[in-house]
């Protein structure tokens, strides 16, 4: 007869703790949470980003820095030559006054006189110049050959580390169990960690070292050979220096936190992106992609704004150093002046001039050091969410196959003691309370109840998806905690309420079953699973690919053979026939009946139909058994919950429909089918015409690509002229000062020192104007490009995610359009174009400012030269 199981008192479970840190979420498995918590994660630091190195690529790392150091330390020694080029060119000054002058007493000019240090008469300023001027060439081929080793071993270096953490990385997010993914809320971060922030880390760990490194030893070799030259005139210059490094760190700073927040809203982004399109179908069948396309929409809307505030503080950050910049210089001009005067032998005019140049590539280094910076904040942003991730020890990891037991034999008993569980993601709300059940071995038990009951919850347990908080699970006799999950997983086979096949053939999907198992051994499962007939009626039988459009029964099938493969001995049915038809359900239900035969099989279903002959029925009600017994005296069993179940009106008219099966599934009414089952109804291509195909035309390979990328970017024209306006008069301001330069060649070798004097003021001015008017045209240019490319890439967001969506649904069938390949489409596509439009224009502009005004400039003082 059939019985009702008497309540038992309901014991506080001990929760399995959870904790959010730095926006991950870590598992604790603690009583008390506050336990070992520094042991949960450590503090990141910067260097750790290459973890992941190996003797191979440390090696490329070695020589890269080696190389990019080399190639910095180039500009140093070409100051060495300049230097001798500016005495000569100056001396020659000097000579020709003298002449001029007709004087005779020279020492009436000496230095000791208060005049300038004489030049020596042995070797002629034009001889000079000709004895040094060939390390020009070399030194310059020694730059180029040296960063492009370094850039290539950097490179090479990178790809290798990236490809290493995106596979550790992968293969930790799959051995992590239920509960992480339950508290992570949806796919988009970890896609975004797979597609978004590696590639943020490759561009830290990569080309942009090479860079950095390159320029940091043309900054400290400027450094150094400006404190050789002269210690005194370099200190004055270098008094901002302390207070441009403290600007850089707060810079580094916000960036990094800024960096974090586009990460998080991405990944959200991403989340939304990713049901969309797996969900396809059934957003077409709705026709729900307008409202699709605006909660996508919504979730990127605070990027944009996010992006402008880390260019702003880059921008301000440029500004304070251009400032910094002019009035350290024009401090310095004014002494180096009097150096000269009162220290001649010391401080030439080579020597003044080479130590503003050493000066000045010193802070243009710490200026272009911020963009790299920047790469280096991402990197690290990025870099801290994924090696938590892999740092991150599951507590049922399979991965450790050395662990557990693992049994000679398997009978198939399953019992499950005083067991209580409650999910992570809703702590407070238990889903079993003391369940005490028994599975005898080779029996088919059924769980049925209403939904949350439990009835899922107990399969995950059997199958070691969770841990209960109280009570054991017996595998046996056994704790399973105590068997190796590896062989408990082997001996279990699922089917689950959606079919999911993976990339590959019908005949690889089986085989995931049992990864070494023959061909006949794939035919037997599918003739076991009643799949093998339909199978080879498809165009390539068992080769065909899994991913093409299958009906929800032949999916179902496929998933049948895939979980009996191996022979388990234990098989779990969860609803797997609740998303068919009536006609699919009889053909699948025919295909578990014989699947069923000699094993353990434990089914959850929600039509009662499926489960009339099954040898134990236990009926779920609130967390727990209430109910106990075959279907006709569970049926005995009067006001029982499954006799009310059994006989409401929807499992009636399962009945009488399973009477007269329709000869076709498509015309079975919609109310009965699940979402799942609206993914298998074809759609038409009249369903879903493009509505406005004149914007896929933008993309016409007939236009240039910079012209089709400046007609999206139009709305922010006015951002896009200002940016490249201040961009090209910032890229100006270098030939400016090589132009002061010049005049300073001509105030040095005048020895009247009224003129040098009022000069030397007038320059001093000219200098910090100039310096004052870079820093604001670079922070307008830094803010512009950052509001014009975080505008360009949310729009080309939008209108690649309402394109897709456009599409017929056939397009989605092919495997070049797979979810996975969308999603990077929609990621780094896009960021690349965010680049492109933002940093990568601002540098462009200020290239192209720089050598239009320094031809200009060169030809129309030295048409002959410049043209040499």
């Amino acid at each position: 007869m059939g019985r009702q199981v008497q309540d038992v008192q309901f014991q506080e479970p001990i929760l399995v703790n959870w904790k959010m840190i730095d926006d991950k979420i870590l598992p604790t498995h603690l009583t008390n949470p506050s336990e070992n918590d520094s042991t949960l994660i450590k503090k990141f630091r910067p260097l750790e980003i290459y973890k992941f190195a190996d003797a191979l690529d440390i090696c490329l790392m070695i020589i890269g820095t080696v190389s990019s150091f080399a190639s910095g330390a180039c500009l140093p020694l070409l100051l060495v030559v300049y230097q001798q080029v500016t005495d000569a060119l100056v001396n020659y000054g000097k000579l020709q006054y003298i002449e001029q002058m007709g004087l005779q007493n020279l020492s009436q000019l000496s230095c000791e006189n208060g005049g300038f240090d004489m030049p020596n008469n042995t070797t002629s300023p034009i001889q000079s110049i000709k004895n040094v001027v060939k390390w020009y060439v070399v030194l310059g081929f020694l730059s180029i050959f040296f960063y492009t080793i370094g850039f290539s071993a950097y490179m090479l270096s990178a790809e290798r580390q990236i490809r290493r953490i995106r596979f550790h990385l992968f293969r930790n997010i799959l051995y992590q169990d239920m509960s992480y993914f339950d508290i992570l809320g949806g796919k988009g971060k970890l896609t975004n960690m797979l597609i978004d922030d590696l590639l943020k880390m490759k561009e830290g760990v990569g080309d942009k070292v090479a860079d950095f490194i390159s320029l940091l030893a043309r900054m400290v070799g400027c450094l150094v050979f400006a404190f050789v030259k002269g210690w005194k005139l370099t200190l004055v210059i270098l008094t901002a220096a302390p207070l441009i490094v403290l600007v850089f760190n707060l810079t580094i700073k916000f960036s990094i936190k800024y960096a974090k927040k586009q990460i998080e809203a991405y990944a959200k982004a991403n989340t939304i992106a990713q049901e969309v399109l797996t969900g396809i179908r059934i957003v077409t069948a709705f026709n729900g992609q307008k409202k699709e396309q605006d909660r996508y929409a919504a979730s990127l809307s605070e990027i944009p704004l996010i992006g402008i505030k880390k260019g702003i503080v880059q921008g301000l950050c440029q500004i304070f150093s251009n400032v910094a910049t002019g009035v350290v210089f024009t401090a310095a001009l004014g002494y180096g002046q009097y150096l000269i005067k009162t220290e001649c032998h010391a401080y030439s005019a080579g020597v003044l001039v080479v130590i503003f140049i050493a000066c000045l590539n010193t802070t243009w280094c710490l200026n272009q050091l911020v963009p790299n910076l920047e790469k280096f904040s991402d990197a690290t942003a990025s870099s801290s969410f994924i090696f938590n991730i892999i740092s991150t020890k599951s507590k049922i990891d399979a991965s450790r196959t050395y662990e557990g037991e693992k049994p000679s034999s398997l009978k198939g008993e399953i019992q499950l003691k005083n067991v209580t569980f409650t999910y992570p993601a809703r702590l407070g709300q238990p889903v079993l309370q003391n369940v005490n059940i028994t599975i005898p071995s080779g029996k088919t038990v059924a769980l049925v109840g209403h939904s949350g009951c439990g009835k899922s919850t107990t399969l995950a347990l059997i199958n070691r998806m969770y841990d209960p908080d109280f009570g054991e699970v017996l595998l046996d006799g056994q704790d399973i905690r105590q068997l190796n999950i590896e062989w408990l997983r082997s001996h279990i086979g699922y089917v689950g309420q959606e079919p999911v096949l993976f990339s590959g053939s019908i005949e690889d999907n089986i085989r995931m079953g049992k990864p070494h198992a023959t061909e006949d051994e794939v035919v037997q499962a599918a003739k076991m699973a009643n799949a093998h007939e339909f199978i080879l009626e498809l165009p390539e039988g068992y080769r065909t690919s899994a991913k093409g459009m299958l009906a929800g029964g032949q999916k179902q099938r496929i998933a049948i053979a895939r979980a009996i493969i191996s022979n388990p001995q234990i098989l779990l049915l969860d609803e797997a026939t609740s998303a068919l038809d009536n006609r699919n359900t009889k053909i699948v239900q025919d295909a578990l009946n014989q699947a069923s035969k000699g094993r353990t099989t434990i089914i959850v279903a929600h039509r009662i139909t499926t489960i009339r002959d099954a040898d134990i029925i236990l009926v779920f009600d609130n967390g727990n058994v209430i109910e106990c017994g075959t279907h006709i005296e569970l049926m005995q069993i009067e006001n029982g919950i499954y006799r009310t179940l059994a006989t409401q009106p929807d499992q009636e008219e399962d009945t009488n429909e399973k009477q007269q099966p329709s000869t076709n599934s498509s015309l079975t009414p919609i109310r009965q089918r699940s979402l799942s089952s609206l993914q298998e109804i074809p759609l038409n291509d009249d369903d879903v015409k493009e509505k406005n195909p004149e914007k896929l035309s933008h993309f016409s390979f007939h236009t240039p690509f910079l012209i089709k990328l400046l007609k999206l970017n139009s709305p922010e024209k006015l951002y896009l002229i200002v940016g490249s306006l201040c961009a090209i008069l910032y890229g100006c301001v270098e030939p400016v000062v090589g132009l002061i330069y010049s005049m300073i060649y001509g105030l040095l070798a005048n020895p009247n020192l009224e003129i040098q004097s009022l000069r030397t003021q007038n320059l001093s001015l000219g200098i910090l104007g100039i310096y004052v008017f870079a820093g604001i045209v670079q922070f307008l240019s830094t803010v512009t490009f950052a509001k014009a490319g975080e505008a360009l890439t949310l729009r080309m967001r939008l209108f690649t995610f309402e394109a897709m969506l456009r599409r017929e649904i056939s397009w989605f069938d092919d495997e070049k359009n797979s979810v996975g390949s969308l999603i990077t489409r929609l990621s780094t596509d896009t960021a690349a174009l965010r680049n492109l439009a933002g940093t990568r224009m601002n540098v462009l502009f200020s290239s192209l400012g720089a050598l239009i005004f320094a031809f200009t400039v060169a030809f129309m003082t030295g048409w002959k030269l410049a043209l040499v």
